[in-house]
């Protein structure tokens, strides 16, 4: 019996340093956060072997943007929200 081994590559979800599967778009803790809404229509347009752009379908590739558009999204807003907190907390500090 022949196994498929699948390389690794990096998260799509930006400044995530997780080593996702190949065969995977992001890691676990990523994809999950993606709402249902976005999935979906990456798992319905998704065709094994269309890794590359130029070979995916505009259906795909209109999937890929649109989840990839809400993980930039989140993660500036993420990252806004850490900036205040900081902020936020070094104010405090200089308080006490």
């Amino acid at each position: 019996m022949s196994r498929r081994y699948v390389t690794a590559r990096r998260c799509a979800w930006p400044g995530c340093p997780v080593t996702a599967r190949r065969d995977c778009l992001m890691c676990a803790r990523h994809w999950t956060a993606l709402p249902k809404r976005l999935r979906a229509p990456v798992w319905e347009h998704y065709v094994p072997g269309q890794d590359d752009l130029a070979t995916a379908t505009p259906e795909y590739r209109e999937a890929l943007a649109a989840a990839l558009d809400y993980a930039g999204r989140a993660n500036a807003d993420a990252e806004r929200q850490a900036a205040l907190e900081a902020e936020m907390r070094s104010r405090q500090g200089a308080r006490w």
